[in-house]
């Protein structure tokens, strides 16, 4: 054997009899489960350790301590009559870290099918479970083909009613079985008739495969394969799923005839391949290996057609035996820069970080395996840049309150004493993040959004883990805002002292978004989705000489800084009540109905961040003007840091993270929709050590005759656009910055929002 790639390798033992049905595999962590059937038909699991090829050793699978062969007998009861013989070829499918396995039972009387699960420490459940549907037992005629259901929590089992000719769908939830271990029961789908769409179908077409994949929109298709030995011919029927993997119609505008490959040997296998696209496998009339791939960027039509060609190692074994195919990443990165063709252009892309993706195939009589290098999946860190569309616009960070202190605490100023702050609280904000930014290889990746066109509104990403690859980055993140309690005098020159009414607003121009994407190099150095339809894609923001950081003032509107009674929650809701109702129908619409009947209870607390275990932080003053000290500085408590914090990074894939389109160019919003179709995951881990505070420090006159003492809570409030509308409706006034530049939109800023408790005249000294 050489140890170069690709090649063929028979383990000493596993396998030794093989059945001619065909097998399934399933990755495992880092055990393949191949679950087949011997030449008795007797039920068989053949397992291979792969962590070696995981960690970057392909030769690793030509070492014969690595397989091992369990039968089922050997590990699984026969209770509720199943004879633990396979009558057609097997069904297996990996989820939540367990191993479902699916077979007709028996070799000719019987069509019943059973279930037995291998758990992800690798022992077995005791019991068969036999499914059924609804109140009757299930039963087929035909081979069974099964996935993981779009929405990533069921299975769906396939079958062949080779009487009826129609293809049925069952779905089965692991919630569903039954504790004893007897039945599991699943709900059907909506039938296919096969012969309706694809007459020259019929009951000798009995073996069976089938694999789905995604299309932006929210919609799913699935392929499903049948063969007859007897006319040596596969077709396919195309047709469109819902999230539980079952046909959402039998219109023709859902179902599409595919193109028959004739001269096939044995069936066709169809899974995913790391590109996203549909990868069918079968052996030709002279017994070698033959491959097709649909590239699923593509909306599928009813010429569906896909060109022949050989395996991308070069190999071409004989078999008489379905050969069934599974892609497996490698654990292992490397940073380098690569190159690749995308429709005849030489592209290359630098400071990538690469894994590479391995082809197994398991086949023969006697089973037989053959690896390759199958390409490679390529982290481009900058593979596109987007510039806002209005870089004139300002996007708010936060808005924040003076700090209350009553008029009355002023005293007597001196005119020095005027203009200048008494009172300075700073919010603040300082991490350092080691981010550890992964491929994940997946069995089945998807995109489901509610919008055909823009930016999606409503994103799902949902994937079944196979490895995991990741690279480190450590970026460290600070922002400061402070705002100022400042004396004026009111009337001018008249010696008299008030709190000033404004509060401060910060915020930034839109910044450049780059574009994290993840692509595929095939074998022969080929980008078969190019770059503008990734595998995936990731957005983080980008700070340079064209973000600036701006600030201004708003006049107060919760409350009249320098009267503490109008800090009291009843005031605030009082005074946020009459302004919500003074708005036009259509502004309202922006705002939470909850304006209306308590601001305080309905808006501010249920939004507020949740600090040392509180939703607010809690400061006294007394009539000396001091403050407890041990509220002056708060550590260690987790900042909620998004793009309303000046100088942070997002990561796009998260379902909490969206940027619209009003600051981005419309390519943004084709990426987010045209080609995602995925086969890779890009994960961000983080780790951080945060230090977040709030800084105060106080100047105020001391010991002033007719003070007030109080207490303070200052409240932070979670990113929301009600904050920026609040600024747009109710923030206006003479001494206020204009607010033409603002994205009132788009922006979702924090804000610090203050409550007064129990204020009481202090005790003359």
């Amino acid at each position: 054997m050489s140890s170069s790639l690709p090649f063929t390798f028979k383990p000493s033992a596993p396998g030794s009899q093989h059945s001619g049905n065909g097998g399934s595999l399933a990755l495992q962590g880092s055990t393949l489960v191949y679950f087949m059937s011997d030449a008795n038909n007797n039920l068989q699991f053949v397992t291979l350790d792969v962590s070696g090829l995981q960690e970057g050793d392909p030769t690793s699978v030509a070492t014969n301590g690595n397989w091992a062969e369990t039968s089922a007998s050997s590990r699984i009861s026969t209770k509720n009559g199943a004879s633990l013989k396979a009558r057609y070829g097997t069904a297996a499918v990996e989820l939540g870290g367990k191993v479902y396995c699916f077979w007709v039972d028996g070799t000719s009387n019987s069509d019943d099918v059973y279930a037995m699960i291998r758990n992800a420490d690798g022992t077995y459940e005791t019991s068969a479970w036999k499914v059924r549907a609804g109140s009757s037992d299930y039963s087929s005629s035909s081979s069974l083909a099964a996935t993981v259901t779009p929405d990533g929590s069921r299975i769906v089992l396939l079958r062949f009613g080779t009487s009826s000719m129609n293809l049925h769908s069952l779905v089965l939830d692991p919630n569903d079985l039954s504790m004893t271990g007897s039945t599991w029961t699943g709900a059907e789908g909506t039938d296919l008739d096969v012969q309706s769409y694809n007459s020259n179908i019929d009951g000798g077409y009995s073996q069976m495969s089938a694999e789905w994949f995604p299309q932006a929109g929210g919609v799913n298709w699935m392929l499903a394969s049948f063969y007859s030995n007897n006319d040596g011919k596969a077709r396919f029927i195309l047709y469109k799923i819902g999230d539980d993997g079952t046909p959402v119609s039998t219109g023709s505008s859902d179902v599409m005839k595919i193109q028959t490959l004739a001269g096939v040997t044995a069936g066709c296998s169809i899974t995913r391949d790391p590109a996203g696209r549909l990868y069918v496998l079968y052996s030709n009339s002279d017994r070698d290996f033959r491959q097709r791939t649909f590239d699923t960027n593509t909306p599928p039509t009813s010429q569906f057609e896909w060109p022949d060609s050989t395996l991308p190692y070069g190999a071409t074994e004989s078999t008489d035996v379905m050969g069934v195919p599974i892609f497996i990443a490698a654990n292992q990165v490397s940073d380098q820069s690569v190159s690749g063709t995308q429709d005849g252009t030489s592209l290359s892309f630098t400071d990538t970080t690469t894994m590479a993706q391995y082809g197994l195939i398991l086949y023969d009589d006697s089973i037989r395996v053959m690896v390759g290098l199958y390409g490679q999946s390529v982290m481009v860190p900058s593979v596109s840049r987007m510039t806002p569309t209005n870089p004139s616009s300002r996007l708010l960070s936060t808005l924040m309150d003076s700090f209350p202190f009553p008029n009355e605490n002023l005293g007597s100023l001196a005119p020095s004493q005027f203009n200048s702050p008494i009172i300075a609280y700073t919010y603040g904000a300082s991490s350092q993040t080691s981010n550890q930014v992964g491929m994940k290889e997946t069995l089945q990746f998807g995109i489901k959004t509610e919008v055909d066109a823009g930016v999606a509104e409503e994103t799902e990403f949902r994937a079944g883990p196979v490895g995991e690859a990741t690279a480190t980055q450590t970026v460290k993140t600070t922002s400061g805002f402070t705002v100022y309690t400042t004396p004026v005098q009111d009337p001018p020159d008249s010696g008299t002292a008030r709190i000033g009414a404004t509060g401060e607003y910060y915020g930034a121009s839109p910044p450049d978004i780059v574009e994290m994407a993840t692509l595929f190099i095939d074998a022969s150095g080929v980008i078969p989705n190019g770059v503008d339809a990734p595998l995936f894609s990731a957005f983080r923001t980008v700070k340079d000489i064209n973000t600036h950081r701006v600030s201004g003032q708003f006049a107060a509107y919760a409350y009249t800084p320098g009267d503490i009674d109008t800090y009291q929650a009843s005031e605030i809701d009082a005074r946020m009540r009459a302004l919500y109702d003074g708005l036009s129908a259509s502004e309202q619409a922006n705002l939470d109905p909850g304006y209306a009947s308590g601001y305080m209870e309905n808006i501010v607390r249920p939004n507020a961040m949740d600090l040392g275990g509180d939703g607010y932080l809690e400061f006294t003053v007394d009539g000396a003007g001091g403050s407890a000290s041990e509220y002056e500085q708060i550590d260690e408590v987790m900042a909620l840091v998004g793009l309303s914090i000046q100088g942070s990074e997002y990561i796009g894939e998260s379902t909490e993270t969206t940027v619209s389109a009003v600051f981005v160019e419309e390519t943004f919003s084709e990426k987010a929709l045209v080609g995602m179709d995925f086969s890779v995951e890009l994960t961000a881990q983080s780790t951080q050590t945060n230090s977040w505070g709030i800084s105060f420090s106080a100047n105020a006159p001391q010991s002033v005759s007719g003070s007030t003492a109080y207490t303070v809570r200052m409240y932070v409030l979670k990113p929301s656009n009600m904050w920026a509308r609040e600024l747009q409706y109710f923030g206006s006034g003479s001494t206020v910055q204009s607010y033409d530049s603002i994205d009132f939109v788009t922006s979702q800023p924090t804000k610090i929002v203050f409550e007064v408790l129990d204020p009481q005249p202090t005790i003359a000294s």
